[in-house]
């Protein structure tokens, strides 16, 4: 798969929603600030209808950071709701990107969450597909929300 283009290959019919589908976004107000104090994010996941499961505010990170942890956070759910296997939609490529390890250019932060990433994935036998913005339920939550 080309994760540079990820376009080519999303097709709405082929969602599938139900109970083992999770949506997650994630965001940075004042990304652009040098230091991470000054940074606020947000990680959201919800279900297949929409629903918010997580939503949680953090101190300091990124956008990319925000999008990683609401990966995170929906692997955690699962395995603690025994929901398993699940499907992550994200409208990020660098969780593309991360998740298949076709990249080691990542903040240090993502790196130290790589590896729970891996451990909980195995166990919730997780799989990943880019959604555009416009598909990404959590997105339009957040953006409902005025994020």
């Amino acid at each position: 798969m080309n994760y540079n283009s990820p376009k080519a290959y999303f097709h709405p019919e082929n969602i599938v929603y139900n109970e083992h589908i999770f949506f997650t976004d994630g965001g940075c107000q004042n990304n652009n600030k040098k230091t991470s104090s000054e940074r606020k994010m947000i990680v959201c996941v919800v279900d297949y209808q929409g629903n918010p499961i997580i939503l949680k505010r953090l101190q300091g990170g990124s956008n990319n950071i925000a999008e990683w942890s609401a990966v995170k956070e929906a692997l955690w759910y699962a395995l603690d709701n025994k929901i398993i296997p699940i499907h992550i939609y994200t409208d990020s490529t660098n969780n593309l990107a991360w998740w298949n390890k076709i990249t080691n250019h990542a903040p240090e932060k993502a790196k130290e969450m790589k590896s729970e990433i891996a451990d909980l994935r195995n166990q919730v036998n997780a799989t990943i597909s880019w959604v555009p913005r416009e598909h990404n339920l959590a997105g339009i939550y957040l953006e409902k929300q005025g994020w």
